[in-house]
């Protein structure tokens, strides 16, 4: 199955580790089969719990969807935590968010300091915006019950957005924290 189309970025910029094909058969508590984002992470996390974990895919490490990812993880993902309350209600909703941002926060203060190598693991902020006037106030929404939920967020106005930034938008904008990081880096251990 071809996962993504067109010219990927990281296939051209980052050289992944090449591993040998498997020719043997292989004994283990957990077996996960896809290399890419969330099978290494499994597999990162159930090997850090003592199991003999093996990690297989057919193709090379990283080369299905998510050779073709934008490199970002973010705590707030396409459904917004106002889009969660509405179809799972509050308690449900917010803990959902607050397990991504958790994950992340985990892997800054644990995983990416016990890799061998650097993964380019960045923190970064990430500004999301109304570019439709009538979306302001989905926009003032998503902040108000993330900053009720004590979530690192921050509202612009167009007055703070001149201050503060180098373009300029006529609504407003909404700061939450997001992480960078190469894909394929944060996979190949």
């Amino acid at each position: 199955m071809d996962l993504k189309a067109g010219k990927v970025f990281w296939k051209d910029t980052f050289e992944a580790r090449k591993y040998p094909m498997l020719d043997e058969d292989l004994s283990c508590d957990v077996c996960i089969i896809g290399s890419g984002s969330s099978g290494a992470h499994c597999a990162y996390f159930l090997a850090e719990t003592g199991l003999n974990v093996v990690l297989i895919d057919k193709r090379d490490i990283s080369e299905g969807s998510t050779v073709a990812n934008t490199g970002l993880l973010q705590y707030s993902n396409d459904k917004t935590l106002t889009s969660l309350i509405h179809s799972f209600g509050e308690e449900a909703g917010t803990r959902h968010v607050q397990l991504c941002l958790d994950a992340i926060r985990t892997l800054e203060t644990e995983v990416v300091p016990s890799l061998k190598e650097n993964p380019d693991f960045k923190i970064r902020k990430s500004l999301y915006y109304a570019s439709n006037p009538k979306d302001v106030s989905k926009l003032k929404e998503e902040y108000s019950n993330l900053k009720s939920s004590n979530f690192p967020v921050e509202y612009y106005t167009k007055k703070e957005i001149t201050e503060n930034f180098r373009f300029q938008k006529k609504e407003r904008w909404l700061q939450i924290m997001m992480l960078k990081s190469t894909p394929i880096n944060m996979h190949i251990y």
